[in-house]
């Protein structure tokens, strides 16, 4: 999938310069190059939600988290005349989300899951200025979520502990495309974009209980190991409004504020019991999957041109 991403990416890279590279002889009045380097942190608001629900059933399993996370990244654009190349990361600090305890039953108390995750993204773009407020981009985008939660169950009365964990790893990427119009004000300039993406996405959960039988004394063991495999794909929209300004001759800064909202179609899931040496598919007889992926980034640039 990702190999065929990147040959469209290098064919869309070659009919964008192709003009720009024909017109090389021209004056340097007419068009120049420049290379704008720029660092970048801020906030985001990350919620993740996978859900299934089977036939007939009147409770839905669900994993679910949000938080606010600070993260750092960079990036750089190439430009020559109207045509520019752009690439950016984008690394966040560990969000959390659960914990506490329920109301005890009769035979246990159990506690709410708690989750901890991080994301990583990546992007390269191309485009063309097609007027001098107007530009036309697309690119290719990877995203990853890794995600570990725990949940306890404590019986104290018969020394009894158990807790069950869930490893998770999230991966999407695939093309976008989009427009973003630029208006000047005094020395600055207010843009807004807007970008259609079409996603892959992998999302591969790992199941375990550990139970620990204090009474017996014969400490902790690893049982009930499976892992879940979810292969969806989806069609969704990105969109933004920022502002840019002058420090200096050569130094801006940018103020964006960014919403991403994807809700994936699953192609594929299926189960491997380790302890069983058991492989099924788990797609379709009625059960239904939902998986979310929803951002807002808001983010300050520094850049430097030049």
């Amino acid at each position: 999938m990702k190999n065929c991403y990147l040959i469209y990416l290098l064919l869309l890279m070659a009919s964008l310069l192709t003009p720009s590279l024909a017109n090389a002889e021209q004056s340097e009045e007419q068009t120049s190059w420049f290379f704008q380097p720029r660092l970048t942190t801020g906030m985001m608001h990350y919620e993740f939600e996978y859900a299934f629900t089977a036939p007939g059933a009147t409770e839905t399993n669900k994993l679910q988290f949000d938080d606010y996370i600070p993260y750092i990244g960079g990036g750089a654009m190439l430009a020559y005349d109207r045509c520019f190349a752009d690439t950016y990361f984008k690394l966040s600090a560990t969000g959390k989300d659960g914990g506490g305890t329920k109301k005890p039953d009769k035979e246990s108390v159990f506690n709410k899951p708690s989750h901890e995750f991080d994301r990583k993204d990546y992007a390269i773009t191309l485009g063309c200025k097609v007027t001098q407020n107007l530009s036309f981009f697309a690119g290719y985008k990877m995203g990853e979520t890794d995600i570990q939660t725990v949940s306890t169950k404590n019986r104290p009365y018969d020394r009894y502990d158990e807790k069950q964990t869930r490893n998770a790893n999230f991966e999407s990427d695939g093309l976008f495309l989009g427009a973003a119009y630029s208006y000047p004000i005094g020395k600055g300039q207010f843009g807004v974009k807007l970008a259609a993406t079409k996603l892959g996405a992998e999302y591969i959960q790992v199941n375990a209980t550990i139970q620990n039988n204090r009474a017996v004394g014969d400490g902790p063991k690893t049982t009930d190991v499976d892992e879940w495999f979810l292969l969806g794909n989806t069609i969704g929209w990105t969109a933004g409004v920022n502002w840019t300004a002058p420090l200096s001759q050569h130094f801006s800064y940018r103020i964006s504020l960014d919403y991403y909202d994807y809700d994936f179609d699953i192609d594929s899931a299926y189960v491997i019991e380790k302890e069983k040496a058991d492989f099924f598919n788990i797609l379709g007889g009625g059960v239904n999957y939902d998986l979310k992926e929803t951002m807002y980034n808001l983010q300050l640039q520094f850049l430097y041109q030049f």
